[in-house]
């Protein structure tokens, strides 16, 4: 299965590459995460440096997601020319089950979100892992509880 790169390039720009250049990315790289022992946001930004190399601005990042889109699929077809199902999303269970020579389940295909999902879970993890940092550098006072615009995703669209 391919997926359309102009539906999915729209959601991966819209949950992944556009949140690395806003003020909650800044505030999580350079002040929050420090104050962690672990640096998960350190690890996600290598991630993606890894996956799609140049991320250096948003639009050379953008370029990036779209060429690497591309030698995926391409590199599939290559390695794998004669094991491959190509599903088309919302065509159920039959084709899926026939390609692997398995029974149609009676329970209905699976569908989710998943541009939803990701966003919820993103923002659930930014919020949480602030919350860590700011407890962890203002220990039991309770002034860390009253930085709601940082913690409450006010703050996650504001691009820098």
């Amino acid at each position: 299965m391919e997926r359309d790169f102009e539906k999915w390039g729209a959601s991966v720009d819209k949950n992944v590459v556009s949140f690395w250049y806003t003020w909650t990315a800044v505030l999580l790289l350079w002040l929050f995460e420090p104050l962690l022992t672990a640096r998960p946001f350190s690890v996600l930004k290598k991630c993606n440096q890894i996956t799609f190399r140049d991320i250096a601005t948003e639009e050379a990042f953008q370029r990036s997601i779209r060429r690497e889109h591309k030698n995926h699929y391409a590199n599939i077809r290559e390695k794998y020319p004669n094991r491959l199902l190509n599903y088309e999303l919302g065509s159920g269970w039959e084709p899926l089950c026939d390609f692997l020579g398995k029974e149609v389940p009676t329970v209905p295909f699976p569908h989710v979100n998943e541009a939803k999902e990701f966003e919820a879970n993103l923002k659930r993890f930014t919020d949480r892992e602030m919350q860590r940092a700011l407890k962890r550098k203002m220990g039991s006072s309770p002034a860390w509880k009253r930085s709601s615009y940082v913690t409450s995703g006010d703050c996650h669209e504001h691009k820098l």
